[in-house]
């Protein structure tokens, strides 16, 4: 056991194995979301929670980092996240005044990634404090709609007040990785 990260081109890593059942997850998700089966989405979306730490900690602690792994986790926590909010939308749990920036975020930040990779020939990404804030908000939101469809929490008067939370923390990180993102395409441009 250690503490340096090596990256290798292992395939069948533990994290590698666990981050694939994250990505097998989104549609069970989804599905049980739109059969409106809460408590079955709600385990789903916790079990991939689990996995997605404990990927991160036996690739960083165990040293099975991989060039795949670092790919494929940005890719399920993505897909798992599209896949709930546009089930919970489909289902009308999730208004499309919420639905429509998360989702625009998104488009925009991987759009101007391809952009700047097909110039700059790699790319570094590095989630900001305030799109990790991002992240949270949205997850948050998303377990609070299913909990409380579900009947597990019985706090619909919270929603609105998070629906506005990741409204906020969406358009201020999407603006904030234009305009640090913008600056880094202009610098590349000069050189």
């Amino acid at each position: 056991m250690g503490t340096d990260s090596v990256v290798n081109d292992r395939i069948l890593t533990i994290p590698n194995i666990l981050t694939g059942s994250r990505i097998l997850l989104a549609p069970l998700v989804a599905f049980l979301l739109l059969r409106q089966e809460f408590h079955g989405a709600l385990w789903g979306l916790l079990l991939a929670g689990v996995t997605d730490g404990l990927d991160g900690f036996i690739a960083k602690w165990f040293n099975q980092s991989s060039r795949l792994g670092a790919l494929l986790d940005p890719i399920a926590d993505k897909l798992l996240m599209l896949a709930t909010v546009l089930a919970l939308t489909w289902i009308k749990l999730l208004p499309l005044w919420i639905t429509i920036p998360v989702l625009l975020r998104d488009v925009v930040i991987f759009g101007g990634a391809l952009v700047y990779y097909r110039r700059a020939g790699s790319i570094q990404m590095q989630p900001t404090i305030l799109s990790k804030a991002n992240t949270c908000a949205q997850i948050g939101l998303l377990l609070l709609v299913i909990a409380i469809h579900g009947g597990v929490l019985p706090l619909g008067r919270l929603l609105f007040p998070s629906f506005l939370l990741v409204l906020g923390t969406t358009v201020a990180s999407g603006v904030q990785y234009v305009v640090v993102w913008g600056g880094k395409w202009r610098l590349l441009k000069s050189c």
